[in-house]
Order: structure tokens, then C-alpha cells, then sequence
């Protein structure tokens, strides 16, 4: 189960799909065959669907559509703030870039996404990152295409047109980078750790032009009790697992999983009580995890992995692996010998 599971959606994506492809040629009742949904629901604001309804509509896009995944970020290109609603209003009334970047990271259900979308520094340098959703190959592919572009799309209107991706990096070499390059005008690089989009950070400084602090505090309450009002009943442990899952990259805090649930502090330590788990065994539980994979899957150094856990030095982050495992970071990494 990842967010988007947990969550109902808007209608809009659904409707940008429909409307795209069948400019393409597509017939709108296959798009729609097995979705459960109607013509007129498309023009509904008031529909909200459930995930796999509109993933079942990407399926049948890519099975309708011979060279569909050509036309992921293209499609991409369609996601302006307008479709997001209250979520891409709330964003536009923001003070900063960085505050409207806070906001939407926080109420990222609220979106279409189906990828796992966070932002990381390095230097001068901001990375917005993207996760593949756990879902089937070519499915994937595809909504990791649009949502990449819908990402960047999004901050170039809220930054100003002179916002521009400096490099595109791409893990999977299935992806579209012509495309890429050509929507975003940059240049794509494959072979990455990751999936993610480099801008100058500097830019997250800038005075948003219709920027209303009282607008935005209203709409980030509202952000909240929507999402409040389209959660699907799930296990609050089974959605902090997934957060933290979510959020590789960054450094999650009791605070910020409360944001994105939508509750307060004090009702997520109830609820995940109530299931017998604890925010700090469950972080402990995914540093454990992760660590273990990154010393067995990646070249990262020692040092690197630690701060990307959240550890404040490597000491501190070697004494609690020997905690988990009984052995220190370097000896996990060599492989026994053979006999």
C-alpha cells in the first residue's frame, strides 16, 4: 500500500487523460472500460475516485495507445496549478517558493501523483526526487514520466517563467529523454542512483507575486480537512511505513508524518499506540531496513548513508547498526568468505 492508496482523488487527472488521448485518436468508451466511470462523471467537480480507477484508465491508455509512453510528459505538460484546486491555490498564495514547496510536500496526496515526490540540497543546487511507484512495469513508467513533468511544470509557474531544470537525471533508461529534453530544455542524464530534477536553490528565495499569508494559512486548514474528509480507512502504522518509505531522501520528524496524515501529533501517537507501534520503532524499523540495503545495493559511502538516514555523524550511526545487526556498517558490507 503506498499514499495513494489511502486516498481518494479529484477527477480532473482523469479528465486531462481522457481529453488528451482522445485528441490522440482514442476511443473514450475503451479509455473508460472497467474504470466504473461515466462520461458525465469527467465533468463532475464533485466526483472523487479511488486510485486504481485511474490507474486502470492509464492501463487501458497504454493498451489502446501503441506509443503511449511517448506521450507520458507530454501529457505531463497539461498538469497547470488550476487542475490541483484548493491544493494548487493554497500553493500560488505562498509567500516563497520554499514556503509553497513546504506546503505541497505536506498535502501531497491532494495531488495526482503516484510517484513518491520529495525535494533534497547539494550545494548551490536543489533536487526535486522521484520514486517509481510499486506498480507494474510499463504502468510506472509512465506515471513517473508525467509526474516529473508535472512537477517541474508546476514550479515554473509559481517561480516565474525564467524557472529551468539544469539537468534531468534518470535511473531507468526506458524513459523518454527526448521528450524530456525537449518540454523542459535540458539535458537528461541516465544511469542514476536516482530520479531526480536539478535547479538552482537560490530560486526557492523568491517573493511569490500573489503571495496572501491569511489566504494561504486558509487553504493549507482546508488542504488539511480535505484530506481528512478523502481518507480511506487504512491503518495509520501502515501509513507511516509508507511515509517514511516515501521520504528515502529526507530526514522525517514526528511533526512532519502528523502534517501529512492529516492529525495532530498527539492523535498519531494514540493511533499507532492503539496498534501497538511507536513513531520511534517504526523509524528506527525503516533506518534499520534501509541501511541494510544501501550497504548491500548501492556505493554509497559509510559516511554518506549515515547522513542520509538522519544521523548526525557516522559514530552515532555505526553504534546503532551494531545495535541492529551485532556487526559494524563496514563488516555488513564485506561478503562472508567462501570455503
Amino acid at each position: 500500500m503506498s499514499y495513494f492508496d489511502e486516498y481518494r482523488r479529484g477527477i480532473t487527472s482523469a479528465r486531462l487523460m481522457v481529453d488528451y488521448f482522445q485528441a490522440q485518436g482514442a476511443s473514450v468508451t475503451r479509455l473508460l472500460a472497467g474504470t466504473g466511470l461515466a462520461v458525465g462523471d469527467l465533468n463532475d467537480p464533485n466526483t472523487d475516485i479511488l486510485a486504481r480507477q485511474e490507474l486502470r484508465l492509464v492501463a487501458n491508455i497504454l493498451a489502446q495507445v501503441p506509443d503511449a509512453q511517448s506521450h507520458a510528459a507530454a501529457l505531463g505538460n497539461r498538469y497547470h496549478f488550476s487542475a490541483y484546486g484548493l491544493w494548487g491555490y493554497g500553493l500560488v498564495c505562498c509567500n516563497t517558493a520554499a514556503q509553497a514547496l513546504s506546503l505541497a510536500l505536506n498535502y501531497l496526496p491532494l495531488t495526482y501523483a503516484f510517484s513518491g515526490i520529495g525535494y533534497r540540497e547539494e550545494g548551490d543546487k536543489g533536487f526535486l526526487c522521484f520514486t517509481p511507484p510499486p506498480l507494474e512495469p510499463e504502468v510506472s513508467q509512465f506515471v513517473l514520466a508525467r509526474d516529473m513533468v508535472a512537477a517541474a511544470l508546476l514550479v515554473r509557474e509559481l517561480v516565474g517563467e525564467d524557472f529551468h531544470i539544469e539537468w534531468l537525471s534518470l535511473s531507468c533508461g526506458q524513459m523518454p529523454g527526448g521528450a524530456f529534453a525537449r518540454i523542459l530544455s535540458c539535458p537528461v542524464h541516465y544511469g542514476a542512483s536516482r530520479n531526480e530534477a536539478a535547479f538552482p536553490k537560490s530560486l526557492l528565495n523568491r517573493c511569490l507575486p500573489q503571495a496572501n499569508a491569511v489566504t494561504a494559512a486558509m487553504c493549507e486548514q482546508q488542504c488539511r480537512q480535505l484530506m481528512q474528509h478523502r481518507r480511506i480507512n487504512a491503518g495509520v502504522k501502515a501509513a507511516v511505513e509508507q511515509f517514511l518509505r516515501d521520504r528515502r531522501w529526507q530526514k522525517p520528524v514526528l511533526a512532519e508524518v502528523a502534517r501529512h496524515l492529516a492529525m495532530s501529533e498527539r492523535s498519531l501517537k494514540r493511533h499507532l499506540q492503539q496498534e501497538g507501534a511507536s513513531f520511534r520503532e517504526l523509524l528506527e524499523q525503516y533506518r534499520n531496513a534501509e541501511a541494510c540495503r544501501l550497504l548491500q545495493q548501492s556505493d554509497l559511502t559509510i559516511s554518506d548513508i549515515a547522513l542520509r538516514l538522519g544521523f548526525s555523524d557516522t559514530s552515532t550511526f555505526s553504534q546503532a547498526f551494531k545495535r541492529w545487526q551485532g556487526v559494524a556498517p563496514s563488516g555488513y558490507r564485506v561478503p562472508p568468505p567462501s570455503f
